[in-house]
């Protein structure tokens, strides 16, 4: 193994470690002072990964399950830094609640081949590139939308709004 194929595992284990606590954080008393300097940390080690896997592949890392992992993984870590203090009209328990989709993403692209694959000559291409970035903010906003209803349809553990009070601020 290179020492840069060591580098990108040895970054996305590490990232996905700390997204793994910062997803959790804001659920644990005390610590959802700490959730967002996790996340900065977790996205800076995912953003390394990402880095070192391109330098190793020649490609932006979106083809193939185990690069989708993480594309999607970053693009919902930027997308709950984005809405970071409300902005967009994003409420605060709503963030926390897409965060832990995150480590999930990341989690389950890893259960695949991460050895570098070449491309076919259909995909090397800057407008696909593109096109695939485009995708996964795409789906960011549909995973966002998504976690929204969800919060907005599951009852409390009472069959209260519980939940949906939690996401949104109404408590």
């Amino acid at each position: 193994m290179s020492a840069l194929a060591f580098a990108h595992l040895a970054f996305h284990w590490a990232a996905l470690s700390v997204l793994v606590v910062a997803a959790a954080a804001p659920f644990v008393p005390r610590s959802a002072e700490r959730a967002d300097a996790l996340l900065y940390v977790a996205t800076g080690l995912l953003t390394a990964s990402i880095a070192v896997r391109w330098l190793v592949t020649g490609h932006p890392p979106i083809f193939g399950t185990f690069e989708n992992g993480m594309a999607s993984s970053w693009f919902v870590c930027a997308a709950v830094i984005a809405a970071r203090g409300g902005r967009w009209g994003v409420p605060e328990g709503l963030r926390r609640l897409f965060l832990p989709w995150a480590p999930a993403l990341l989690a389950y692209g890893s259960f695949f081949q991460s050895e570098p694959l070449p491309l076919t000559i259909s995909e090397r291409s800057l407008i696909i590139d593109l096109h695939a970035l485009l995708a996964w903010a795409a789906f960011t906003v549909l995973l966002a939308g998504s976690t929204a209803g969800i919060a907005m349809l599951v009852p409390g553990a009472g069959g209260d709004d519980s939940w949906s009070d939690f996401a949104f601020g109404t408590a």
